[in-house]
């Protein structure tokens, strides 16, 4: 499983209002502007008015407030900010998935796998601009010459994702691609789960039945049916969540190193490496940037405010008992992202899905 890992990406998300609703006109001004003044900044707007900014740490976000309030000239209300973590699966299905057409003539069977790492690592390198072709024709100049490679139908626009076409002799396949390819983008980018972005997972497309009159096969009748029988195909192979976690390089006085121990393992980070010199130590480590939400504030306190901090965004891994439906700690961040953002309990996935 892998996730971005580039020192810029944002990490966590900010939900941001203006305290006055007369004053939105100004605020999404401010927030085109902020983008332009820190390109790593990412807002997204909502159809309600509000609007997030991902940021890349606590200290980006309260920078980056400021900077909003500066630039729009209002006053900002922040929520409670969101830790992104991407969905991902560790269980190949191929038992089909399949959802039938509201209006029952149509299907989608769809299975599920771990998309391969070095696939998701060359995926990964691929231009954003290139056309789908480019992009395959780059993966097989790379050496990945698996047979699948080939009928790739898309790639997702959020983390690396693929939808494969493995189906043989479908009539009408050509003028129906947009509207499998559709559905599979918008649930890589808000994935069942807690709609978060979706990592490391290869959907293929291995049966359909189509009816022969094109006006009872058009994108509103297949849209929802592929979505379903994807998302299903999701809940059955074994979910998760992978979450962000930051390089921590800590320089303190020895005489507090075992404070610096304690208020990072409190956190579930993990201390791989200290050095001492001249009574100073230089402690090195990761911390979940769950657990870094106040942890300078907390290191301060517990070392008379001689501890010097450096947290940079590492890498993505997959969270200790990450099954959403279990009793662990993956079931636990689900639920509360849930709860935060509005939505139901979460389905089983024989909900999303018909019986053959």
């Amino acid at each position: 499983m892998s996730a971005p890992s580039n020192p810029t990406t944002p990490v966590i998300k900010l939900p941001v209002v203006p305290k006055n609703a007369a004053d939105m006109p100004k605020f999404r001004t401010g927030l085109l502007e902020l983008t332009r003044s820190d390109p790593s900044v990412v807002v997204n707007f909502n159809d309600n008015g509000a609007a997030s900014i991902a940021c890349t740490s606590e200290a980006h976000w309260e920078s980056s407030l400021k900077a909003l309030e500066k630039l729009s000239g209002v006053e900002i209300v922040a929520r409670e900010p969101i830790v992104i973590y991407y969905e991902t699966i560790s269980t190949a299905i191929q038992e089909e998935s399949m959802r039938i057409s509201a209006n029952k003539f149509n299907r989608v069977y769809i299975t599920i796998e771990p998309l391969d790492k070095e696939i998701a690592q060359s995926i990964r390198q691929l231009s954003s601009t290139a056309s789908i072709r480019e992009k395959i024709e780059t993966l097989r100049s790379d050496g990945h010459k698996d047979e699948y490679i080939k009928r790739i139908m898309a790639f997702s626009t959020s983390g690396t994702n693929i939808l494969v076409d493995n189906t043989k002799g479908i009539a009408y396949l050509n003028e129906v691609k947009d509207s499998l390819i559709q559905p599979f983008r918008q649930l890589t980018d808000f994935g069942p789960l807690y709609r978060g972005p979706m990592d490391g997972v290869k959907f293929n497309i291995s049966d359909l039945v189509l009816h022969a009159d094109a006006s009872k096969r058009t994108s509103n009748h297949l849209f929802f049916p592929t979505a379903d029988a994807m998302t299903g195909a999701f809940l059955k192979a074994g979910p998760g969540l992978l979450e962000p976690i930051y390089s921590v390089e800590i320089q303190v006085p020895s005489e507090h190193v075992q404070y610096v121990t304690s208020v990072l393992t409190q956190r579930r980070g993990n201390l791989e490496e200290a050095e001492e010199a001249n009574n100073l130590t230089i402690v090195k480590g990761d911390l979940p940037v769950a657990g870094s939400f106040g942890f300078t504030k907390d290191l301060s306190a517990a070392t008379n405010g001689k501890a010097t901090v450096e947290m940079n965004f590492s890498k993505y891994t997959l969270v200790p008992n990450s099954d959403p439906y279990g009793n662990g700690m993956g079931a636990e961040i689900v639920k509360r992202l849930r709860e935060q953002l509005g939505m139901g309990e979460l389905k089983q996935a024989d909900y999303y899905l018909d019986k053959p």
